[in-house]
């Protein structure tokens, strides 16, 4: 079962700590991603699905999503498992977008590891 849900500007459609009931898809608009109230990501592509992983993992959500500009999104209330059994197309989106998340990661958490390596050194004697 899905529906579409509109949010206003700063409105909260994903509280940290919370358990999670389905996952989303961005329709429209922009939405801001903040993990213990830093701001890590935004959320502007339609079609980008989001509040998964807490249906995957059966945890509290782990990040805040709040609207940034007026959004429109849809609610996915179904769960990971019977989006599994009958929507393989929308499963394999799901795949292709962790994979690509934990690719932009893995990538950030080696940048910033070889920058530190350039940035620490031994003072010049």
């Amino acid at each position: 079962m899905s529906k579409q849900i509109v949010f206003d500007p700063g409105q909260v459609l994903i509280k940290e700590g919370v358990m999670g009931n389905g996952f989303y898809i961005l329709r429209s608009g922009s939405l801001e991603v903040y993990k213990d109230k830093v701001r890590i990501a935004e959320i502007n592509q339609p079609d980008t699905i989001f509040g998964e992983m807490s249906d995957i993992l059966n945890k509290p959500r782990t990040c805040n999503i709040i609207a940034k500009t007026k959004s429109t999104v849809e609610h996915i209330a179904n769960g990971i498992d019977e989006t599994v059994r009958k929507k393989p197309d929308l499963t394999k989106q799901i795949l292709r977008d962790l994979a690509e998340r934990l690719e932009q990661t893995t990538k950030k958490l080696a940048d910033s590891e070889r920058n530190l390596l350039w940035t620490i050194k031994e003072p010049s004697k």
